[in-house]
């Protein structure tokens, strides 16, 4: 699932202090004269001054693209995003528009995928393991192009870093076909932000609880003198709020104990990948019943987020509930995590905030919940070492076929990909935590690697609504209903039980 793509700063608290240093290279013109197109999303560079619409101006791979064709004479033309949301909307928006860009053989060069439900198409990607095993001009420092990144994003040290591909999807049949750019922070992509003020005046503590029941009381409490308690993830809204809860906290407490019923010979506490579980296994565990909405631990984890739901502004699927925390209104909201940035430079915002991250279900909440396999280490080496890939460049095979520039494409990633040009463009983005190897954190992210953070290991790789691109939508909205009281809980579940088979039944019709 990807994370929202929208934060409040400016570029020049982004840049403060960056600079760029290319890496020394003789130029070489082998594929000079040619033009690669990208569809960079997030990172497109972007022109002209900052506007409500447009809070952020990018120019990172714009100046690389510049140096890199004056050495090199490949031009690099970069293809306008249709949008750059994680917005449901966006994202089958996204799909739409590559289908149509494939089916007409327009498709940019390289391409980064927002929703790996497209990796399970028609195998539109290039192989790319012949080339990622070769020595890296960019980077001499390493054996070969794909040790440049960083050592969480390869599953052995022969270089299979394809977590998207052999590990999960199903088509991938071994291959990689994206090259890693950046990476999301483990199990911190999303917290809990206070007002301390609202906290002390209801005589509750200042800091946001580590137990999930603990937690329930304090909102309890707020509700219950009169405060407005808590939203959800103010970068969402409406229906769209709803969903968070299960994937960050929910769902790897209570629905651990079905490991073992989906991957029989796989170890719930170990890192390989005949331990994950791909979303083949959990679309068949849920056609064959072992995910079901019968279960009573499932049934147990929503009735504890319709519990969360319950504490949520009074109207909240219209309320403008960024407002009522920016004027001091509002006692707790949860925060996506590149939300930081914005937060702790919001001019607009007058009292003292506290953070944490994010209280999870406990023997104390439920003995029936899985406990974590202890906490991820400390320490940026340790914590950047979990990482998982978010921002990953693929290879259109038909549209490199087409113009005849495939040196010229994986020069240009070669390029993007070594440690100073790498640092200089996730730096740029306040929404992305840098673990690729030679990417340093922003200060305000390093802070976090003392955070203790929970170690789910494989527990949480079960979560079926991912399986297609409706599922989520149709999940939020269904929880919508049933939280605002207008359907009961035998109903509730029996919808989700048909969103999950919906799903499941997509995906297997279009798995090999």
């Amino acid at each position: 699932m990807r994370r929202s793509k929208f934060a409040r700063v400016s570029l020049s608290l982004i840049l403060a202090g960056l600079t760029l240093t290319p890496t020394s290279l003789v130029a070489t013109h082998a594929a000079a004269g040619q033009t690669v197109s990208m569809y960079a999303y997030q990172y497109t560079p972007t022109t002209g001054a900052p506007t409500a619409a447009q809070p952020l101006v990018y120019k990172a791979l714009k100046v690389l693209a510049t140096r890199f064709e004056a050495q090199t004479g490949i031009h690099i033309n970069f293809v306008a995003p249709v949008c750059v949301s994680i917005a449901q909307t966006c994202l089958t928006q996204t799909t739409t528009y590559f289908q149509a860009q494939q089916a007409a053989n327009t498709m940019p060069d390289i391409v980064d995928i927002p929703n790996t439900t497209i990796f399970r198409t028609e195998n539109w990607f290039l192989p790319l393991e012949s080339y990622a095993t070769v020595k890296d001009p960019y980077n001499t420092a390493v054996k070969d192009w794909c040790h440049n990144f960083a050592a969480s994003l390869l599953q052995t040290s022969s270089c299979d870093f394809d977590w998207a591909g052999s590990a999960n999807m199903d088509n991938a049949q071994g291959h990689q076909w994206f090259i890693p750019f950046d990476a999301t922070y483990p199990n911190l992509v999303i917290g809990e932000l206070g007002n301390a003020a609202l906290l002390k005046k209801a005589q509750v503590s200042t800091s946001i609880p580590a137990d999930w029941s603990d937690w329930m009381k304090q909102l309890a409490t707020l509700k219950a003198k009169g405060l407005n308690a808590v939203s959800g993830e103010t970068s969402h809204s409406g229906a769209g709020e709803t969903s968070w809860p299960f994937w960050s906290a929910l769902w790897p407490a209570y629905m651990g104990h079905v490991y073992k019923k989906i991957n029989p010979t796989g170890n719930p506490a170990g890192t390989t990948v005949k331990d994950q579980i791909t979303p083949k296994m959990t679309a068949l565990a849920i056609k064959n019943g072992i995910i079901n909405s019968n279960d009573p631990l499932y049934q147990a984890m929503f009735l504890q987020a319709k519990q969360y739901i319950s504490y949520w502004v009074t109207g909240w699927q219209t309320a403008d509930v960024e407002a009522l925390w920016t004027q001091g209104k509002l006692a707790q909201r949860a925060f996506y995590i590149g939300d930081l940035f914005g937060e702790y430079s919001n001019p607009a915002r007058h009292f003292t905030m506290v953070t944490g991250f994010p209280p999870i279900p406990t023997k104390k909440t439920d003995a029936r919940v899985m406990t974590p396999y202890g906490s991820i280490p400390t320490g940026s080496v340790q914590r950047q070492a979990h990482g998982t890939p978010y921002t990953a460049w693929s290879i259109v095979a038909k549209a490199i076929k087409r113009d005849n520039n495939l040196p010229a494409a994986i020069k240009w990633l070669q390029y993007i990909t070594a440690p100073q040009q790498d640092q200089y463009v996730v730096n740029e983005n306040p929404q992305e935590i840098p673990a690729a190897l030679g990417a340093q954190m922003a200060p305000l992210f390093a802070g976090l690697n003392g955070t203790p953070v929970p170690d789910w290991r494989q527990l949480g790789d079960t979560y079926p609504f991912g399986l297609a691109t409706d599922a989520t939508p149709n999940l939020e909205k269904e929880l919508a209903v049933w939280t605002s009281g207008k359907e009961d809980d035998k109903t509730f579940f029996t919808h989700i039980e048909g969103v999950m088979k919906d799903a499941a039944n997509s995906y297997l019709a279009t798995a090999k």
